[in-house]
């Protein structure tokens, strides 16, 4: 999620704010979480409100778990091709002989 939020724009210090702020913490957990001020707090979510455009909380996380979203359809991994799928596969290893024959 940091990296996502990164690429929005937003510094680590204030992807961070996010990530508590997405989990529900008021901005006192936040702040004593992240050991910085509420006051500091206070000034990233300015801050990011600014620099991604919303209003609010609940802009900035509808904004952000949209954004998530597309991320992940966006890099859908590719279905596995048929000559790589096994049906029944037998086990391959075998113990050296040397192990099985110890008395």
């Amino acid at each position: 999620m940091i990296d996502l939020l990164i690429q929005l724009g937003l510094s680590y210090a204030e992807a961070l704010v996010v990530e508590h702020l997405l989990m529900g913490k008021t901005n006192k957990e936040i702040a004593d979480e992240a050991c910085i001020s509420e006051k500091t707090v206070k000034f990233h979510l300015t801050t990011i409100f600014k620099k991604l455009k919303v209003k609010n909380r609940l802009n900035l996380a509808l904004l952000v778990l949209r954004k998530r979203e597309e991320m992940s359809k966006k890099y859908e991994p590719a279905p596995m091709p048929k000559e790589f799928k096994v049906e029944n596969p037998e086990p391959t290893f075998q113990l050296p002989q040397s192990l099985l024959l110890l008395k």
